[in-house]
């Protein structure tokens, strides 16, 4: 049976978590607060698609020019949405 689980905390280990739960089967959400613009969240994203997960960011812009984010041209890569949490109204995707 399938369950879709939530992981908090997309760093070393959460991701380690989020990979294996995917790889049983289950439906997996991962969250983290640094976004997928920054450069820890850039690489995250990065090696979530490049494992096959439908990886959507929601971040603000990126925080630096240059930045790995358009470096390694993620826009593409992914579902890619600007915004700010705080702003609900953007949060329903």
């Amino acid at each position: 049976m399938a369950y879709k689980i939530a992981v908090m905390g997309i760093g070393y280990v959460g991701l380690v978590n989020a990979v294996g739960l995917a790889d049983f089967g289950h439906h997996v959400i991962g969250a983290d607060i640094t976004g997928h613009t920054g450069f820890k969240g850039g690489w995250l994203s990065l090696w979530l698609k490049e494992l096959g997960a439908k990886v959507v960011g929601y971040s603000l812009e990126p925080p630096t020019e240059p930045n790995l984010f358009e470096a390694i041209n993620l826009k593409d890569k992914i579902i890619h949405i600007i915004g700010d949490v705080r702003d609900e109204k953007h949060l329903n995707y």
